[in-house]
């Protein structure tokens, strides 16, 4: 909470907006803006919570309104940290189905790893 608070005081010092923060653990969406008349509503991925300073001016700019795009410091930032994030903890193996209408995926898995990888993990 309090990182939060401290970033969306830093992000409203550098916009010169009043914004409505949100701290997400999306999936897809990184970065959201919705521009109101009486503040702006950000959602930004937990990874900004640890973003360098250069992503996070380039951010207040956006938010300002100062550049009309996300700057490619921004969207790097987020393609690097995307590749980090892991959520295959969250998967509930015993839902996932391996036998389709006319592929087993588990046996052309197994058996792709036993011809070509020695069996590995």
């Amino acid at each position: 909470m309090l990182m939060t608070t401290l970033l969306q005081q830093q992000l409203e010092d550098s916009s010169g907006k009043k914004l409505k923060l949100k701290i997400n653990d999306n999936r897809s969406t990184m970065l959201s803006v919705r521009w109101e008349p009486d503040y702006t509503k950000v959602s930004l991925h937990r990874i900004f919570l640890e973003a360098p300073q250069n992503v996070m001016q380039a951010l207040a700019c956006y938010i300002s309104q100062e550049d009309k795009s996300i700057a490619p410091t921004v969207k790097a930032f987020i393609e690097d940290n995307l590749k980090k994030l892991d959520y295959s903890h969250q998967l509930d193996r015993s839902k996932l189905y391996s036998q389709g209408n006319v592929y087993n995926l588990q046996k052309m898995y197994n058996d792709i790893n036993s011809e070509y990888f020695e069996k590995k993990p």
